[in-house]
Parts: C-alpha cells; structure tokens; sequence
C-alpha cells in the first residue's frame, strides 16, 4: 500500500527539483521514498497502525491468527524458524 506520506517524519528530497513533490510511503517495505525521483528518504518504518481482523469470541479462542506480526525491531522481522526435536519432515528420528 502505497500514500501521500504526512505523519511525525519531516522529511523531504533535498534536491531542487523534488522541493514541490511530497514524500511517499510504502508500508509494506517501510520506506519514505521521495515522489519525484525516488530516491530513498528513510527505510525500515515500524509499522504502527492498529490491527483491526474483527474476530469473533469464538475465532479468538480458537486462535485463528497463523502466528505473531512480523516486527522491523527484529533482526529476522520475527520469521525465524524452529527446528527441533531430532526427527526428520516424516517423523522418523535422525541419527546423530
């Protein structure tokens, strides 16, 4: 999703033919990037808006979410993987 950036970041192009064209985000990259060159302002923005699913008592209970946000505070954006439990993808134990 990509807007018109207006928000706590003042940022803007400092070349002089960029000066009229406002700055625009990209939240899923979370980058500023300037709308008339775009060249990169400021990158890896936290996402802070508010996660509104609308889930039902019942959905909640059953936790229908696959898993936590990913996060830009994290090195790994929260994705790493687990593995354990020394058996192999069919359940067979592996040797060591």
């Amino acid at each position: 999703m990509v807007e018109n950036y207006s928000n706590d970041y003042d940022v803007k192009c400092k070349l002089d033919a960029c000066k009229t064209y406002p700055a625009i985000t990209d939240s899923e990259r979370g980058e500023i990037v300037c709308g008339g060159c775009g060249l990169i302002l400021v990158q890896n923005l936290a996402d802070t808006s508010y996660e509104n699913n609308g889930y039902t008592q019942e959905d909640f209970m059953k936790q229908a979410r696959t898993g936590p946000a990913t996060s830009l505070t994290m090195f790994d954006k929260g994705l790493s993987t687990v593995i354990g439990n020394n058996k192999d993808s069919s359940g067979n134990a592996l040797s060591s």
